[in-house]
């Protein structure tokens, strides 16, 4: 599934070349839209008492972005066992030829107390949107 985002001018530094930062923020953009089209938004999360924290992110540039470009955000669920869920990204343009980036973000569900917290006894319906998310991710 894919993601599109434009450049814009704030995103880029003097040179016009996007900031290494908001690759990260080009992964979140894109993860927020994805989950909020599965019907699982942030607002659904945390209306639950759950929230969902980035424990780790990776990002490996390869071409730079610069001002201006349309770029698509690849973006897949590769990983999800009831508490830590993991998604890539692919950050191409010029109809996929241009390979800007790939990442990885990780995250778990953790309770309104901050604590770790196992879905599929907690929250089943997240959990199953989850699992369907997962057994999709050739679709994604």
């Amino acid at each position: 599934m894919s993601h599109i985002h434009k450049i814009q001018y704030y995103e880029t530094d003097k040179m016009g070349i996007v900031h290494h930062s908001n690759y990260l923020r080009f992964f979140e953009e894109a993860r927020t839209w994805y989950l909020e089209k599965e019907g699982l938004g942030y607002d659904v999360i945390e209306s639950l008492g759950l929230i969902v924290p980035v424990i780790h992110a990776e990002c490996d540039y390869t071409v730079s972005c610069t001002y201006g470009d349309t770029i698509d955000v690849d973006i897949k669920l590769t990983y999800f066992n009831g508490l830590k869920f993991t998604f890539e990204y692919v950050i191409t343009s010029g109809n996929n030829s241009i390979v800007h980036a790939r990442g990885k973000t990780e995250h778990c569900f953790l309770d309104s107390n901050f604590k770790p917290t196992l879905v599929k006894k907690t929250c089943p319906n997240i959990y199953e949107y989850m699992v369907n998310i997962a057994n999709n991710k050739e679709e994604n």
